[in-house]
């Protein structure tokens, strides 16, 4: 049997037996049909997952099942599915979401045309329990330089609409099981010394969200994940692990917290920029950071332009404010592109 080109890995639970179906369908559709399909069965104890898998394997021989004997979660599943994969390339799903059929052709040829780029997500079509969109495409950031600097903030690839390298300069990919969530966050950290990270200008996959996904009562676990992964990013850009910062950063773009009082803010960034130094390799991400303590000054200015403006001169370093002009010189430049490319 030859080695295929892609393994997909997907873990299934408790998801209704027809959104797994309607998943397990979007992925055997691919026009792309070199691929291994490697499926966890991560509750073993649930007779419609036995089912309905035993069902899929008799009619389609690229289907490989892997039993867990207990509920590892997640992580680990993926982890066991990675094990078992042949593929030069991995793709993720979820089993609950639908994969556009020409979702692998165009990740793979752009993986292909695009040796720099390890690891390559899409714009994803957020739907609701019936499989009806509800609210608009959310596009993830294409540009890998701008993405590099933006995972500062937050993960810029949808997980389940991922294609990445399985190897890396030698070295198989896994993931973090210290992370039970976030472990998407923590892959894509993790890769981003090998190379760069981008994301197709194009909705290929169907995002379905439900009651039955994260509770309320894992949300602080979940959170606690992304800061220390937060933590590893800032570490990329050798940025200064100042842990009350670090805190700082992560109340404003993990938890959206503005209610924090303005001085202390104001003094920690002040501390940031003025223990760092402006090179080629951190430039970009030093842009995030500022563009972190704007949304803060404008959350705080009430709508008042006047305020904002006074407080954004008042409140920065004369390195911090270079930094600005720098941001706002990127962003005017990637808007006018924008419009070029409209007309």
């Amino acid at each position: 049997m030859s080695t295929p080109c892609i393994s997909v890995i997907m873990s299934i639970y408790k998801e209704p037996t027809e959104w797994i179906r309607q998943s397990i369908d979007s992925i055997l559709g691919q026009s792309f049909r070199d691929f291994e399909f490697i499926i966890v069965n991560d509750n073993p104890s649930r007779e419609e997952n036995i089912l309905l898998l035993d069902d899929y394997v008799r009619k389609d021989s690229r289907i490989i099942v892997i039993t867990n004997e207990t509920n590892l979660g997640l992580t680990k599943s993926l982890n066991r599915a990675l094990e078992k994969a042949h593929g030069e390339f991995i793709a993720r799903m979820d089993a609950d979401d639908i994969s556009s059929l020409k979702r692998f052709e165009k990740q793979i040829s752009f993986l292909i045309t695009h040796p720099s780029i390890i690891a390559v997500g899409c714009w994803v079509i957020p739907i609701d329990e019936d499989g009806k969109q509800h609210g608009h495409i959310v596009r993830y950031e294409t540009n890998p330089r701008w993405a590099r600097a933006q995972f500062l903030q937050n993960s810029q690839v949808c997980h389940p609409a991922s294609m990445f390298r399985r190897v890396n300069d030698g070295v198989v990919v896994q993931y973090d099981e210290s992370m039970r969530y976030a472990q998407d966050y923590a892959l894509w950290v993790s890769l981003l010394p090998y190379g760069d990270i981008a994301n197709i200008p194009e909705p290929l996959l169907s995002l379905r969200s439900s009651r039955q996904q994260i509770t309320s009562s894992k949300r602080e676990e979940q959170r606690a994940c992304a800061e220390r992964v937060q933590a590893r990013a800032f570490s990329l850009f050798d940025f200064p692990s100042d842990v009350d910062f670090l805190k700082l950063f992560s109340a404003l773009t993990i938890y959206h917290n503005p209610d924090l009082l303005f001085e202390e803010v104001t003094a920690l960034f002040k501390r940031f920029f003025a223990d760092v130094r402006l090179t080629k390799h951190n430039s970009l991400a030093l842009e995030i950071v500022y563009s972190t303590y704007l949304g803060f000054l404008r959350s705080k200015s009430g709508g008042s332009p006047n305020k904002f403006l006074r407080d954004t001169y008042k409140d920065s370093s004369p390195f911090m404010l270079r930094i600005a002009c720098r941001l706002g010189f990127h962003l005017l430049g990637r808007k006018l592109s924008l419009a070029f490319k409209a007309n």
